[in-house]
């Protein structure tokens, strides 16, 4: 569901003396996150889900820990499918930067600080999507008042033709008594 692009890290190497590995900077340039919509459902609420979700099993031994000052995605995109769209869309998404991943903390997890990138970049892509979805049902809701209009209006047209020609029989006959 997500093509990273091209990926860049800047370390601290000043971490080599401590226990904790710190990355100044994580940059993700052109990523494509494929967001597909299923009636109400989407793959991007799954895989928010499933990144959140908690195995229930106590993990073995002291989890790793890592320190992100800053985790940048820029020139990114959304390729939005869905049975409202005639055919799939790429939507471009605005940068995303969290910072400070486990700084406060003496380093998060590596599932913290996996959620806490993921999250921000999902929130993105859903919301780019949904505002193109919402966009696209308003477009097919006007063309299908605007067809129901259109039936409408003929029948009416069809009706005051079938009036006038009926007002101009009977005037017809009026004129036509002695």
């Amino acid at each position: 569901a997500v093509r990273t692009g091209s990926p860049s890290v800047a370390l601290d190497i000043g971490w080599l003396a401590g226990e904790v590995p710190v990355i100044d900077e994580l940059i993700l340039d052109g990523a494509l996150i494929n967001a597909e919509q299923r009636e109400a459902a989407s793959n991007l609420t799954d895989i928010q889900k499933h990144a959140t979700a908690s195995s229930g099993e106590p993990q073995a031994g002291e989890p790793g820990r890592i320190v992100v000052e800053r985790f940048r995605v820029r020139n990114a995109s959304v390729l939005v499918s869905s049975e409202h769209l005639s055919t799939p869309e790429e939507l471009p998404l605005r940068d995303i930067v969290v910072e400070n991943i486990g700084s406060t903390t003496g380093g998060a997890t590596y599932s913290e600080a996996a959620e806490a990138m993921l999250m921000p970049v999902l929130a993105a892509a859903r919301s780019a999507a949904a505002e193109r979805l919402r966009s696209a049902a308003g477009e097919a809701v006007s063309e299908a008042a605007r067809e129901e209009l259109e039936e409408e209006s003929a029948e009416l047209r069809e009706r005051t033709d079938e009036a006038r020609l009926e007002v101009s029989e009977k005037v017809e006959e009026l004129l036509d008594r002695p």
